[in-house]
């Protein structure tokens, strides 16, 4: 009886562990006191225990929300019968607490807690947008940007889905922290750039300083309980310092220019020695009009300049006197082609 009581207790707080650790703002901290924790085999056992349970209740919730007509309970948008959805969710949860011999209200409490509004923000091709957030702190959006941003008494926090947003931060005590799917990056009062595409992020520091946080990438992940992500790296960055993660666990620092990272804001697009096909894939951001490498050894050109952003055409025809490269126009293509005779 002893050592069913004694599981019963280490399974409540392995409930409260998860829990804890969902928070977007968990520090080290917490996660070095977690590892103590489930140093004990026991307790890991049971922390196990609730991740497979909850798993369960995931797919379970999964089922319902397509039976009651929803695509998926994870998704913000809207749809039919809402109220039979939440009864779904509470039953699961209460389900699960009865598997576990846990109290419900340990589960389902963060569950329905208020949060803080969400405003979400998004850019078009070629559109550029600054936002005044109620701090006031400035976000300035980049080309094809989506951006979530929620504002608590204890924090504020802007989710970068994709794009690039370059912000102007406002101190008033509160930590101010941008999240991408791979990275978290947390400031007081500051300057810096954040770049998301899938599990490329990259971080440029403008000015102050920056905390960045790394995560390995994986598969987006979908449903109420998601297991908890430990940082496999915090890096702090100084101005002129830009951080890059390229969807594995390798991160590195190098050293830019703050002038040119963040001269997109003017419409301009600088660069000092850089890959051809890196340029054009910064080129192509900003316009329909796509320009195509026809073979790929023109990617390892290098090419140093400022070009104004969306001016495909113009990019292309003064390439042919800056490398070896011809072009050819096809639809919305520009064939970029090698060239063994460049004008000059």
């Amino acid at each position: 009886m002893g050592d069913k009581k004694d599981y019963e207790r280490r399974l409540e707080a392995a409930a409260r562990w998860h829990t804890a650790l969902q928070d977007p703002d968990v520090s080290l901290e917490t996660w070095d006191a977690f590892d103590a924790w489930e140093s004990d085999s026991v307790n890991a056992s049971a922390f196990q225990d609730v991740q497979s349970a909850l798993s369960l209740v995931d797919r379970s919730l999964q089922q319902g929300a397509r039976t009651f007509g929803r695509p998926n309970l994870s998704n913000q948008a809207t749809g039919p019968r809402p109220g039979k959805a939440k009864r779904l969710v509470t039953w699961a949860v209460a389900a699960l607490a009865a598997i576990l011999a846990l109290p419900t209200a340990i589960i389902i409490l963060p569950l329905f807690r208020a949060d803080a509004p969400v405003d979400t923000y998004q850019t078009a091709l070629g559109e550029q947008r600054s936002i005044d957030l109620p701090d006031g702190t400035v976000m300035t959006l980049n080309t094809r940007t989506s951006a979530e941003v929620r504002y608590s008494k204890s924090r504020r926090i802007v989710m970068l889905q994709s794009g690039e947003a370059l912000f102007e931060v406002t101190r008033d005590g509160r930590p101010f922290i941008v999240k991408t799917r791979v990275s978290q990056t947390e400031a007081l009062g500051t300057e810096f750039d954040v770049f998301a595409e899938g599990d490329v992020t990259r971080v440029t520091l403008l000015e102050g300083s920056v905390s960045v946080d790394a995560f390995a990438s994986e598969e987006k992940r979908r449903g109420l309980f998601q297991a908890p992500r430990k940082p496999i790296g915090t890096h702090v960055l100084v101005p002129g310092e830009q951080l890059l993660m390229g969807g594995s666990t390798d991160v590195s620092v190098r050293a830019v220019d703050p002038v040119a990272a963040s001269s997109w804001r003017s419409g301009i697009l600088q660069f000092d020695d850089a890959l051809l096909g890196d340029v054009v894939a910064e080129l192509n951001r900003y316009s329909e009009t796509r320009l195509i490498l026809a073979d790929p050894a023109l990617a390892n050109e290098r090419l140093s300049g400022a070009f104004p952003a969306g001016a495909q055409e113009a990019f292309a025809a003064n390439l042919q006197y800056i490398l070896p490269v011809r072009t050819e126009r096809s639809g919305q293509e520009i064939l970029l082609l090698p060239d063994p005779e460049p004008r000059h």
